[in-house]
């Protein structure tokens, strides 16, 4: 069975973020790798039938805003920190 599957734009610590998201079940979490997020892919299909998968864009991929700020993968892990916070509340 195909998950459903949206894109939509958050705000996560003052930046708009790219999020697509789908499927049923216990949130997960997918970050992409350094080529970008190529949209919602097979795999993310899959995971579908048993989390909901959330894929952002990080900053400055995709729709993502990119901040003068983040130079250092420090900064993107305390974006990412941010984010499960602002998940979280998104979830609830």
């Amino acid at each position: 069975m195909a998950s459903a599957w949206r894109e939509e734009q958050l705000t996560i610590a003052g930046l708009k973020v790219q999020l697509l998201h789908g499927g049923q079940g216990d949130p997960l979490l997918v970050l992409h790798g350094a080529g970008g997020n190529p949209g919602w892919l097979q795999f993310h299909e899959t995971l579908g039938q048993q989390f909901h998968v959330y894929a952002p864009s990080h900053p400055g991929f995709g729709t993502s805003d990119r901040p003068d700020w983040m130079e250092r993968v420090h900064d993107l892990a305390y974006f990412y920190e941010r984010s499960v916070q602002r998940l979280e509340s998104f979830l609830s």
